[in-house]
């Protein structure tokens, strides 16, 4: 669900993908598995970017950056940095 919801709103169907990534999320935490929390909210992060919400994608990577990642999942990082960069950058325009 994560994924498609994030594919979903990579492909302008924002609300929508937005509410399912939401969703897989929620279920994802419900699990207790928590090595793929980074990674899957950076994808929210850039979903709410897709959507023009940048504020509330800034939001997203700024709990990220209080959250230490296991060291198993760092392969997202220079993701993250891209999205952060693209939201500072529509930030500055608005």
């Amino acid at each position: 669900m994560i994924l498609r919801g994030w594919a979903s709103a990579a492909l302008d169907n924002h609300d929508q993908g937005i509410s399912e990534l939401k969703t897989g999320l929620e279920k994802y935490v419900q699990t207790g598995a928590k090595i793929m929390l980074p990674y899957a909210n950076a994808l929210l992060s850039e979903a709410l970017y897709f959507a023009g919400r940048n504020s509330e994608g800034r939001d997203v990577l700024q709990v990220l950056e209080r959250v230490e990642p296991p060291s198993e999942v760092l392969f997202f990082a220079e993701y993250t940095n891209r999205i952060a960069n693209r939201l500072n950058v529509a930030a500055s325009v608005s």
